[in-house]
């Protein structure tokens, strides 16, 4: 599975990760938010809850948890536009969001101007890309 290569590349590279998030913290995510996140994104938090807070890969891309996630949605993570942050780009440079409307799962590079870039259409893309070619994610604009 993809989310398990994903878990055995960061461990190599030594990158501080949490375990996996249970059902009921997916569930109780879901239900404060009133959202319903991608079955993708739900396959990859049951192996890596992402990374520790302020942790980052060799390219500076931090992976949020669940709970950063949650503590930044009424700022940032979550907006009227259907976008979901969950990972960023040298601590703030620029984010990764799903774009969650009409029942989408697109992920797109975001910077704080409101500028967009489709990267990938699911959450399990946008893995295997950076997996292949991390500065393909990373180095995105």
């Amino acid at each position: 599975m993809i989310y398990e290569e994903l878990k055995r590349a960061w461990e190599e590279n030594k990158s501080k990760i949490n375990g996996p998030a249970t059902e009921s913290e997916i569930e109780d995510f879901e239900k404060r938010h009133q959202i319903i996140l991608p079955a993708s994104f739900k396959d990859y938090l049951r192996v890596v809850n992402g990374m520790q807070q302020y942790e980052a890969d060799a390219e500076l891309i931090s992976f949020f948890s669940l709970a950063e996630m949650s503590e930044n949605l009424p700022r940032s993570s979550f907006n009227p536009l259907g976008e979901m942050r969950f990972a960023d780009f040298c601590m703030g440079s620029h984010g990764y969001v799903f774009d969650l409307t009409n029942g989408q799962e697109h992920v797109l590079a975001s910077d704080y101007g409101g500028n967009h870039k489709l990267l990938a259409t699911s959450f399990s893309s946008f893995i295997s890309m950076y997996l292949q070619d991390l500065d393909s994610i990373a180095f995105c604009w």
